[in-house]
């Protein structure tokens, strides 16, 4: 409706020149790592932004010149034009052609910067990356989007986050998923295990140890409690799921094969190749003749 009645007479409000201008916001992708993710820390990052003119300090004039009221709109930034038709005047607004619909503008541009008061730079700055981001987190850090114009604030900078996979470990939510694969006698009798652990970036891998109690199934699932990822909004951590794997032997010894095929014929087991004998053996022994 504003913009519609401002034709009309003016009943709509007048845009107002020569004010403050915000920057505008800026936006960027940040791929991470697992580690980076889970720990978070201070990141560089490398972003192009408008700054304020070196030479001119953003006012857009030439040093030692200065900025002056637009003579054609008086500093409104919008030259008014009236037509009468009959008994009814319209009244119409266009942006000043002198100012460009600022108000002001400089004696003599600034060479640096053409007179727009801004210069277009690369900037590595630091940036603080909170524990727990996950793909798709956006981050907003204020006031380092592009600068204002005339005294304005400048916008803010806003990060969208995404973690790359890890060789060992999967991610679901604040927890942590991995494998450990283990001998069928270690998942039979049971076994002590090490683990990979997380590890901040930069630091040695480590490892943790595992209790395999006896007669865990390949796909048993053991949960360490508060041993995952932080969470991103409030307190505390996920915790680390590892999913045991056990592993069947395909190279085995002839001392080897023979006590497997005794420890089928301890348990009754019908193996491969068992051969006639040993089937006739395992009758008698089930019958105790």
């Amino acid at each position: 409706f504003e913009s519609f009645f401002s034709g009309f007479g003016g009943l709509g409000a007048r845009r107002r020149a020569g004010g403050p201008v915000r920057g505008a916001d800026l936006r960027l992708e940040l791929s991470l790592s697992l580690e980076e993710a889970a720990f978070g820390g201070e990141k560089e990052i490398e972003v192009t932004r408008e700054e304020a003119c070196d030479a001119c300090g953003g006012t857009g004039a030439a040093p030692g010149t200065r900025v002056v009221v637009c003579p054609d709109c008086g500093g409104s930034g919008v030259v008014r034009t009236v037509r009468t038709a009959g008994l009814m005047s319209f009244a119409t607004e266009r942006p000043c052609g002198r100012c460009r619909g600022e108000g002001r503008f400089p004696e003599r541009p600034c060479p640096s910067c053409g007179g727009l008061g801004l210069q277009r730079r690369r900037r590595r700055i630091s940036v603080r990356i909170p524990p727990g981001v996950d793909t798709g987190t956006r981050l907003r850090f204020q006031g380092e989007g592009a600068a204002g114009r005339k005294g304005g604030p400048p916008g803010d900078l806003y990060v969208d986050v995404t973690v790359r996979p890890h060789p060992h470990f999967a991610r679901d939510g604040a927890d942590l998923v991995s494998e450990v694969h283990v001998g069928i006698a270690q998942a039979a009798l049971g076994a002590e295990v090490e683990i990979p652990v997380l590890t901040p970036p930069g630091q040695p891998p480590q490892r943790e140890k595992l209790t395999v109690p006896p007669g865990t199934q390949s796909g048993a699932v053991f949960r360490l409690r508060g041993k995952g990822l932080p969470y991103l909004r409030g307190g505390g951590r996920g915790d680390h799921r590892v999913r045991v794997i056990v592993d069947v032997p395909r190279d085995l010894s002839d001392e080897e094969r023979a006590l497997l095929r005794r420890f089928a014929e301890l348990r009754g087991e019908a193996v491969a190749g068992e051969g006639p004998r040993g089937f006739v053996r395992r009758v008698r022994d089930a019958f105790n003749l």
